[in-house]
């Protein structure tokens, strides 16, 4: 018999006097699932665990289901613990780093806000880090302004640090569109046109004007450029390309999403 906290960090030990067996799981599906499942109740996972006749763990973590094969070796109780310690830690990772299209009003300010509130709580940005299930590179960047957070990051930032949430505005897809559509509108061009001398493509400018898509970086970059230019040529004051041009620079920090 092996104690749970000797298979997994204290964190998941919440119950120390649980014990687990390193026998096969072909052996004992159905009594090593039993233990596995009391380890996970109540743990950080914040779910359960069964196990298969086949040597298939079945983790239900909140209203997600996940089935993880195993290797001959990785069939016992302890085996099924390790590798899901693992497997946990590296979902979370890639959750809080999801790639994220947004287009924020003070990128500044947000990186200013992340960095006061981790300086606040008095942790180290390792221990930080580790609270929050990102690596430490990543969350210096984000708290430096050169890498945008993800909304499960921005999420827990605010509840468990808290950050103040009206630092993560950002610009409403409609709000974006209707700049566009006014724009365009002032310098009396149209959308066939602006997709010619842009290369976004027509269906893209119209669901953006429409509020249905957020631009990335790149398209407004060259959709901002190009009013601008206009109307620089057609000797017109557009406050809406301007606007827009604003925007995009703002957010020239994160580099160009493609």
């Amino acid at each position: 018999m092996v104690e749970v906290a000797a298979l997994v960090p204290r964190a998941f030990a919440k119950s120390p006097v649980t014990r687990l067996s390193p026998g096969p799981l072909r052996q004992s599906a159905e009594a090593s699932g039993a233990c596995i499942r009391q380890a996970l109740i109540g743990s950080d996972l914040g779910g359960l665990g069964t196990c298969s006749a086949q040597g298939e763990l079945i983790l239900h973590v909140g209203i997600a289901t996940f089935t993880c094969a195993f290797d001959v070796p990785m069939r016992t109780a302890a085996g099924v613990i390790t590798h899901l310690e693992s497997y946990a830690t590296q979902r979370k990772e890639r959750t809080m780093k999801r790639r994220r299209l947004a287009l924020w009003r003070s990128p500044r300010l947000m990186s200013a806000e992340v960095s006061r509130a981790l300086a606040s709580s008095g942790m180290s940005r390792e221990e930080a880090a580790s609270k929050l299930g990102v690596s430490v590179s990543y969350l210096n960047r984000v708290a430096a302004g050169t890498k945008q957070p993800s909304e499960e990051l921005e999420r827990a930032l605010v509840a468990a640090f808290g950050a103040d949430p009206r630092a993560f505005a950002r610009w409403e897809p409609a709000e974006v569109g209707s700049m566009v559509r006014v724009a365009r509108a002032e310098l009396g061009i149209t959308a066939k046109y602006l997709s010619e001398l842009t290369g976004v493509s027509r269906r893209e400018i119209c669901h953006i004007e429409k509020g249905r898509l957020t631009p990335t970086r790149a398209s407004l970059s060259r959709l901002s450029s190009a009013l601008v230019a206009i109307a620089d040529e057609k000797g017109l004051v557009c406050e809406s390309s301007r606007d827009l041009a604003a925007i995009e620079r703002a957010n020239r920090i994160y580099g160009r999403q493609a």
